[in-house]
């Protein structure tokens, strides 16, 4: 086996909830790269554009990346954002079946969206609008976010 030639990340794992690393990861890694020989790849198909708040994750990191790849408790950037259901702050159990309740409620209510799975695991809603989203309609996603929310927690069993 030869050397490595690349380091090739998302820079915010959206698939696994919105997992956002630690500020300066991307730098570290640049680092490390350069000191190897290595190309640092960042896959932005989610979170490029503007999605992070920047047209780059790359950019508020401040680091140069070889290439990006790009395609047409609450955690992220900007409109990237993941809303972790869990049924006790401090264990953070995952609330599936709250978070099953609420997609279908938001969908009842006009809001078509999905929720992360990890395994077994299903609790983590993943907001990623269109980047034609007006302000308006995120804020009217929000809205429905919030009575859905109110609604499947005021059913619940105590």
């Amino acid at each position: 086996m030869g050397s490595l030639c690349a380091f090739i990340s998302e820079p915010i794992l959206s698939t696994g909830g919105i997992i956002v690393p630690p500020y300066g990861y991307f730098r570290r890694a640049r680092e490390l790269c350069d000191e190897r020989g290595m190309l640092l790849v960042l896959d932005e198909a989610q979170t490029g554009f503007g999605r992070s708040g920047t047209v780059f994750v790359c950019e508020s990191d401040g680091i140069v990346r070889a290439a990006v790849a790009a395609s047409t408790r609450v955690r992220g950037r900007g409109l990237l954002a993941g809303l972790e259901l869990v049924e006790d702050r401090e264990t953070k159990a995952p609330a599936d079946a709250l978070g099953q309740a609420m997609t279908q409620e938001c969908f009842e209510r006009g809001l078509s969206m999905n929720i992360v799975r990890s395994g077994r695991i299903a609790n983590c809603l993943r907001l990623a609008p269109p980047l034609i989203a007006t302000e308006e309609e995120i804020d009217l996603g929000l809205e429905i976010m919030d009575a859905s929310l109110r609604t499947v927690l005021a059913a619940a069993p105590a």
